[in-house]
């Protein structure tokens, strides 16, 4: 997580493994790192697992790979409702003060900035 709120996760099953090529990261300064957390489980409001508050599984494939062509084209949004043609509203009423993570363990990433290239 950075910045104020929401936060970025994958959730893989266990012994999956993912690689991020391309993936870029909004923020309003440059960083040069990222921690990466290692979870058991996370829990919403210190209580719910988030796999049973939410309606739908957020778990991945066991092998992702993550690039900037797969963000744009190749993903689901989870919170799309096609049925509706509209967000999902099948979310529980309680308002979610906080999303704690059980940390297995933790780990910080170089990040390698991307050079775009400049056209004549």
């Amino acid at each position: 997580m950075y910045g104020g709120s929401g936060f970025k996760a994958f959730h893989l099953p266990a012994k999956g493994r993912l690689e991020l090529d391309g993936y870029s990261i909004k923020a309003w300064k440059d960083i040069d790192s990222i921690i990466v957390l290692e979870a058991r489980e996370l829990k919403v409001n210190g209580k719910a697992h988030l796999e049973k508050w939410l309606p739908y599984n957020p778990t991945c494939g066991e092998k992702v790979k993550v690039g900037s062509q797969v963000l744009r084209v190749d993903w689901k949004n989870l919170d799309w409702d096609e049925s509706k043609n509209r967000s999902r509203d099948d979310y529980p009423k309680e308002k979610v003060n906080q999303v704690k993570a059980e940390v297995i363990r933790s780990w910080p990433i170089r990040l390698q900035p991307i050079v775009e290239k400049k056209t004549p």
